[in-house]
């Protein structure tokens, strides 16, 4: 949409317009809010490309009263199971079976699919609406507006809005974050100043890429379920994702996430196929030792390198005048994705700050201090229990030395001999267990 029409006054101004801002925009107009704007730095909706792929149960449950769960399934694969593996041996085979037994899910699995594609759907709903993104708009200033209403932004484009309220949804970098001087740090060293560019040196890079895999597809190598592999270089994940619609041979596409350590030298910044195909000889059972097993890389169609860093705003929401900032989704934490959490915890506060504030949007009712703020400490203590959750997936598969590797593949052999410690791993990634 075109910034001619912006608005200079409005209730609520999101800014970013990524799955969580139109997911909290979508969710402010179904509950009544009329009167809000969301505007992006980008001239476009990201069409190919996306770390996000899997949208956890509580996430699609949430989304459901918006329409776009129906949507999200008819398109997308249903997986109700994960293995964690050696190259030589399952050692837990992980399920979704605790969510099976819960009459009150009513998706009990994970669903494999794009953020460019999930993003396509909220776009979608938001159009529906009545409601389009103003772009390219950059923030370059947000201050407190001088008769005490709330905010006034400024962007790059000279132009200026008023809103009471502003939701910051525009990722890492977050301008939003930074213009209203919140910081942003390690929630296990508070200490270090601003994180938000900075890199973990003691974990490796990630190669994220999608490829497609040659026919014929190894026997073992499923088209439902997520493999994840310790190998010699620490983790390799490989995800299922939809064919393309519009190619007619239906090439199988998969997600392969790896980790390079140092001792292969520096990681890629655009990996090709057989950098990656390196990746998956080395660190799994689809090696060419393995002859019909052999998985492979015909050819890449994305990839990034992907630093991982952690961290989480020092508060999610900050009161000014009669409105405030609330930040939720990348501007508010960041963390590796291992576990697939961070666009649906993204979304899920998204919907739980939109159900919030929509009716002192509607009804007009003057800002309630303490529930804005018990939210988001709630939202901040929940952010980093997920935080620690991937910490640790990480930090399990990065693990260096023989006898250490060893003993973490015995611990997990053994927890994947428990049912319940396998049918628990599905409910911790769920969404179901932070709320």
């Amino acid at each position: 949409m075109s910034t001619s029409s912006l608005p200079t006054k409005t209730d609520v101004l999101i800014v970013g317009a990524g799955p969580i801002g139109t997911t909290v925009a979508i969710t402010l107009l179904r509950n009544g809010a009329k009167d809000i704007t969301i505007v992006d730095g980008s001239r476009e909706p990201s069409k190919i490309g996306s770390r996000a792929v899997v949208v956890h149960s509580r996430t699609l449950e949430v989304l459901k009263p918006m329409g776009i769960t129906d949507e999200l399934l008819n398109r997308g694969i249903v997986s109700r199971a994960f293995t964690i593996n050696t190259p030589t041996s399952t050692l837990i085979p992980g399920n979704f079976g605790s969510l099976e037994a819960r009459p009150d899910v009513a998706f009990p699995h994970a669903l494999l699919i794009s953020q460019c594609e999930t993003e396509g759907y909220l776009n979608k709903k938001l159009e529906e609406l009545g409601k389009r993104a103003f772009r390219p708009l950059k923030l370059v200033g947000l201050v407190e507006a001088s008769d005490g209403s709330g905010l006034e932004a400024l962007f790059e484009s000279g132009e200026k809005i008023q809103a009471k309220y502003v939701i910051g949804a525009d990722g890492s970098h977050s301008n939003v974050r930074t213009l209203a001087q919140i910081g942003f740090h390690q929630p296990d060293h508070p200490e270090v100043d601003d994180i938000s560019n900075k890199i973990d040196p003691n974990t490796p890079p990630l190669i994220v890429c999608d490829v497609y895999l040659a026919n014929p597809l190894p026997p073992s190598l499923s088209r439902t379920d997520i493999a994840i592999f310790f190998g010699i270089d620490g983790a390799v994940i490989i995800i299922p994702l939809p064919c393309d619609p519009n190619d007619s041979t239906k090439r199988p596409i998969y997600r392969i996430i790896a980790m390079v350590p140092q001792t292969r030298g520096e990681a890629p910044k655009n990996a090709d196929a057989a950098f990656i195909q390196s990746c998956v000889d080395r660190n799994t059972r689809f090696g060419p030792d393995k002859s019909a097993e052999h998985a492979i890389v015909e050819s890449v169609v994305w990839t990034s390198r992907f630093r991982t860093r952690h961290g989480v705003a020092d508060r999610f929401y900050k009161p000014f005048g009669k409105g405030g900032v609330f930040l939720m989704g990348d501007a508010a934490h960041i963390h590796s994705p291992a576990g697939g959490q961070g666009m649906n915890l993204g979304i899920r506060e998204a919907v739980a700050v939109g159900e919030m504030l929509a009716p002192f949007v509607t009804e007009g009712k003057p800002k309630d201090e303490k529930l804005f703020e018990e939210q988001a400490v709630k939202r901040r203590k929940i952010a980093i229990d997920v935080i620690n959750m991937t910490n640790g997936i990480v930090a399990a598969g990065s693990l260096q030395g023989s006898f250490v590797r060893a003993l973490r593949d015995w611990v997990m052999w053994f927890a994947g001999r428990i049912s319940y410690f396998r049918s628990f791993a599905g409910f911790r990634l769920s969404g179901y267990y932070t709320g």
